[in-house]
C-alpha cells in the first residue's frame, strides 16, 4: 500500500497531489510574470481568472498555492519576496551568531533544537503555505519567536553575567 502511495505520487499522473501542487506552482509563476513588481495583492488571486479580472464567487473553490515562497511571490511580486527572503537571512544570520558566540551546551542544545524547528517549518514550506494557513501559522510564528527570544534571553544573560564579574572585581 505505501509503495503503490509512493509510486502513484508522480507529476505524471494527473491525480497525484503532487501533479496538482505542481500545476498550483505553475499558475502562481505564470501570474508572478504577469505582476512581476508588487504581485496582485494579497489575496486577490484568489478570485482572479485567467483574463485578470476577479470573480468574487470563484474564490472558495481556487486552492491555494501550497507553497508560502510561492504564495508572496504572486500576491507580493519581487519586491514582497525578496522582503521575506531578507526576514529569513535576519533570523538565520541572528541565530548562527548566537551559536558561534554560546559556550554554555545548554543553551546550545535548547538552540540547536529551535533552530532545527524552523529549519524544518522552512522547508515544509516548500509544499505547504506553513506561515500563511490559520492552522498552523500560529504555531510556526509562535517557534520563530521562540526563538528570537532565547536568543536575547541568552544576550541578557550573558551582559548580566558580565556585569557581575565587573562589580566582582
Amino acid at each position: 500500500m505505501i509503495e503503490k502511495r509512493i509510486v502513484d505520487q508522480t507529476i505524471e499522473n494527473p491525480d497525484s497531489s503532487l501533479a496538482k501542487r505542481y500545476e498550483r506552482w505553475r499558475n502562481a509563476f505564470e501570474i508572478l510574470k504577469e505582476y512581476p513588481i508588487l504581485g496582485t495583492g494579497w489575496g486577490v488571486y484568489l478570485g482572479m481568472q485567467r483574463d485578470g479580472s476577479l470573480n468574487e464567487t470563484a474564490w472558495r473553490a481556487l486552492p491555494r498555492w501550497h507553497n508560502s515562497f510561492f504564495e508572496i511571490a504572486s500576491q507580493m511580486g519581487i519586491f514582497g519576496l525578496l522582503s521575506y527572503y531578507f526576514i529569513w537571512y535576519r533570523i538565520g544570520q541572528i541565530s548562527i551568531n548566537s551559536v558561534k558566540t554560546t559556550h554554555d551546551y545548554r543553551d546550545l542544545t535548547v538552540l540547536s533544537g529551535m533552530i532545527a524547528s524552523v529549519v524544518a517549518i522552512l522547508i515544509y514550506s516548500l509544499g505547504e503555505q506553513q506561515f500563511f494557513a490559520i492552522e498552523t501559522a500560529s504555531f510556526s510564528w509562535f517557534i520563530v519567536g521562540l526563538l528570537m527570544f532565547y536568543i536575547n534571553y541568552q544576550k541578557a544573560k550573558k551582559e548580566a553575567l558580565l556585569k557581575l564579574l565587573k562589580v566582582a572585581r
